[in-house]
């Protein structure tokens, strides 16, 4: 969904602690057409992809409320959000990047109030994931991310990003974060690696939490949206091991994937966009290939928000478990 055509951005102030400077998750911009709606992209049976618009009540009306009791998170110096754990008055206590818990000055602190949408660019720091000719996944989540997240901010969602720099970032930490700012929904942007032959038809791999259907749920939209944005480009498309919407669990019955466990509470999906072969590489490093990318995932989550649509894509797949680490500690860096 591009951005409207002739808004009128008003900004105002949201979730800045007194005498604090406001961030970026602070300043939330409420934009109205000229004739103030805004077209909402809806099916008419509730199934394919998106067709044109069905009613002309604004996105921004007919989202779902958003909880007034929370605080939630401090974005901090080095631009990721920590879940606020606690207080003594004095200081926040919020949860660490990597490792143990972190304080920030609750008269200083930016904080970030409740949101619609938490958008994880996955990697980050000294997690590069995966690249090719030029190709770094931690820079291009972040920069679908920013993408996406202005998008939907053009219809009224109010969104914030795990990280808004290239940062070290747990994967425990990340997914926290959907919960603690009351959020409907989450989506950890990722890119996989080639497995394989390539394939004719693009097809993305999105993973959903384990008995939440408004997980599952998400994830099909997620899927047809990123279907459709990129079957309108020529192939051929490095294949991915089982493409499709599915769940995968570790050894304890856990979601294998931290930032879906960690999430629990907040619909969150996790999405391999496509794996990076040197067609995708080459298409990602395009203005068009990254706003095909990014308008699929706000296509999605503005339908995830404002309609009961299922989406498509749900398979059953051969590999259900997989090992992960025993250790308790919620996840490592840049996951």
């Amino acid at each position: 969904m591009g951005l409207p055509k002739r808004l009128l951005a008003v900004v105002v102030l949201a979730g800045a602690c007194t005498g604090g400077a406001p961030d970026r998750d602070s300043l939330e911009p409420i934009t109205e057409s000229v004739d103030g709606t805004v077209a909402a992209t809806t099916t008419v049976d509730g199934t394919g992809p998106p067709t044109a618009s069905t009613t002309t009540i604004p996105v921004a009306e007919r989202l779902p409320a958003l909880p007034t009791d929370i605080v939630g998170a401090v974005r901090a110096d080095d631009g990721t959000a920590r879940p606020i754990t606690g207080t003594d008055g004095e200081v926040w206590f919020i949860r660490g990047a990597c490792g143990a818990d972190a304080v920030a000055p609750a008269t200083t602190a930016a904080l970030i109030g409740p949101r619609h949408v938490v958008l994880d660019p996955g990697a980050g720091g000294a997690d590069r994931g995966n690249e090719l000719g030029g190709l770094v996944e931690a820079e291009l989540n972040l920069d679908i991310a920013e993408r996406t997240a202005a998008l939907l901010r053009a219809q009224g969602v109010t969104v914030a990003l795990t990280r808004t720099r290239d940062t070290d970032l747990s994967a425990g930490a990340r997914g926290a974060l959907g919960p603690a700012l009351g959020a409907r929904a989450l989506v950890s942007i990722n890119v996989g690696a080639p497995v394989g032959a390539t394939v004719a038809e693009p097809r993305p791999a999105v993973f959903h939490q384990i008995g939440d259907e408004q997980s599952r749920r998400l994830a099909g939209l997620v899927h047809e949206e990123l279907v459709a944005a990129f079957a309108r480009f020529d192939g051929p498309w490095a294949g991915l091991a089982e493409p499709g919407v599915k769940p995968l669990l570790n050894q304890r019955g856990d979601d294998f994937f931290v930032v879906l466990d960690a999430g629990a509470g907040t619909p969150a999906v996790r999405v391999e966009v496509v794996a990076v072969g040197e067609n995708e590489a080459t298409l990602l490093s395009t203005e068009e290939g990254r706003d095909a990318e990014a308008e699929a995932l706000a296509d999605a989550l503005v339908r995830f928000l404002v309609t009961d649509e299922q989406g498509d894509g749900f398979i059953t797949p051969t590999e259900t478990m997989r090992t992960a680490a025993t250790s308790n500690t919620p996840g490592g860096c840049g996951g």
